[in-house]
């Protein structure tokens, strides 16, 4: 018990995800705010934290024509983000080589 409550989150399922992704990825998330977040998690990997971008809802158009890697969906997204969530994710589907 006194684990959980330590923990107060989940346990790591968003660190684990941006461990998995290579460079050059893309991560999609609700917001910018946990965009820095992510960022800070990169830099506990002992990762560059502009290694993998971070698209939104609102700013995912911002990577017409790009060609990346692996493209990475936060798992609270769903839930999260709001505006044009499906058409984010289905934009950037089309950019993974």
């Amino acid at each position: 018990m006194p684990e959980f409550l330590e923990r107060g989150r989940q346990s790591g399922r968003t660190r684990d995800a941006l461990a998995s992704l290579p460079d050059g990825a893309i991560y999609l998330v609700h917001d910018m705010k946990f965009a820095d977040y992510c960022r800070g998690l990169l830099r506990s990997l002992g990762r560059n934290p502009n290694a993998i971008s971070f698209a939104t809802p609102s700013n995912f158009r911002r990577y017409e024509g790009a060609r990346i890697s692996a493209l990475g969906v936060d798992h609270a997204y769903w839930m999260l983000a709001s505006g044009r969530k499906h058409e984010a994710r289905d934009f950037l589907v089309v950019c993974v080589l």
